[in-house]
């Protein structure tokens, strides 16, 4: 049966990446980003993303791929060869047209088999993810490995993408310049989650993720560096590297403060004193999550499910809660709002 560690996955997403840059014929404006993830906190997955340098979107950390993804499970998804599409929330208002005409530019792909990815295992199959607006699987047997044969299809998959290239070229291309630094303001947020065992609460991960966000426009615009520790799984806590993030920070946002903050503050020495006045709950009344969204409970995952930003986990991840949370803060409402002015004191007091 061929389920991968996360090193083996790595490496092999590491050795596709060669593969697609040689048999493609890309030259050195092409650009590839591995990534080896839990898949919402149960199984582990990969996605290898290829893209040009061009098709990032300035000034943020989000750009258009064409996109490998190995769901590294017997039981469930086939692996599949995709298009990888920031989400419209996520991008600012200048840069939201341009998404909309590269979905025009993926209509040739279906003719190739193409179709907008959905989650499926066994009976089961999942909403149409707008991230993945393209996706096409690519059969494999896991009991049975036949690995020239997936090769073959995923090189077939991506030169298939290749023939709408020139297209998403065009239009990112013609994309807005960002405004000068000088006339952005903008405030660093720490989205934080740690996750415990024990009577004697002991830390068994922690991820810190930076990003910016610019008040004037209400909007999260990219992650500027993360930091995740999983005790047993890897290096020890880089306690300088995690405190060096949380001091970095206009804010620190967790969703279940009055847990998280005491427990690090005791792993850190020194953020006690040095971010006592950052630390934000965005599970406490200020945001107002019920009337907002219309729920019975307040839970992280109750949350995400009602704004439709991903599947529910089916077990504590801290990876997968920051991914969570980070979505949720930039969700706008109805009062165009989003859920992050709601917490931050600063946006508060300029809504009056």
């Amino acid at each position: 049966m061929m389920i991968l560690t996360q090193d083996g996955m790595e490496a092999a997403l590491t050795q596709l990446g060669h593969h697609l840059r040689s048999r493609l014929g890309l030259d050195d404006s092409w650009e590839i980003d591995y990534r080896a993830e839990l898949d919402y906190g149960t199984e582990i997955g990969g996605n290898l993303y290829l893209f040009r340098s061009s098709w990032r979107f300035p000034q943020m950390d989000e750009y258009v791929a064409f996109n490998f993804w190995w769901p590294n499970d017997a039981d469930g998804e086939q692996p599949c060869v995709l298009v990888y599409l920031p989400l419209e929330d996520q991008l600012p208002e200048s840069y939201r047209p341009l998404r909309r005409r590269v979905l025009e530019c993926l209509k040739p792909l279906k003719k190739a088999g193409f179709r907008p990815y959905r989650y499926k295992t066994g009976e089961y199959q999942g909403e149409p993810e707008p991230m993945n607006p393209a996706s096409k699987e690519v059969p494999f047997d896991f009991r049975d490995p036949d690995l020239p044969a997936l090769l073959r299809a995923i090189t077939q998959g991506f030169e298939e993408l290749m023939t709408v290239q020139e297209r998403i070229e065009e239009v990112l291309h013609s994309a807005p310049p960002p405004p000068p630094p000088c006339e952005r303001e903008v405030k660093i947020i720490a989205i934080v989650d740690t996750e415990w065992t024990g009577k004697e609460p002991k830390m068994s991960q922690l991820v810190i993720e930076n990003v910016i966000y610019e008040p004037i426009s209400d909007e999260i615009h990219r992650s500027m560096d993360e930091y995740e520790y999983r005790r047993g799984k890897g290096p020890e806590l880089n306690k300088p590297k995690a405190k060096a993030l949380l001091e970095k920070a206009d804010w620190i946002v967790a969703h279940m403060a009055a847990a998280d903050r005491p427990l690090l503050e005791g792993e850190l020495p020194g953020i006690k004193r040095s971010c006592s006045s950052k630390w934000l709950c965005s599970l406490d009344g200020s945001i107002g999550w019920k009337g907002l969204c219309d729920i019975p409970n307040q839970k992280l995952t109750t949350i995400a499910g009602s704004i439709g930003v991903g599947r529910q986990p089916e077990k504590h991840d801290a990876r997968q809660d920051v991914h969570f949370l980070k979505r949720i803060l930039a969700e706008k409402h109805q009062d165009g709002r989003t859920s992050l002015a709601r917490l931050l004191p600063d946006a508060a007091e300029r809504s009056k």
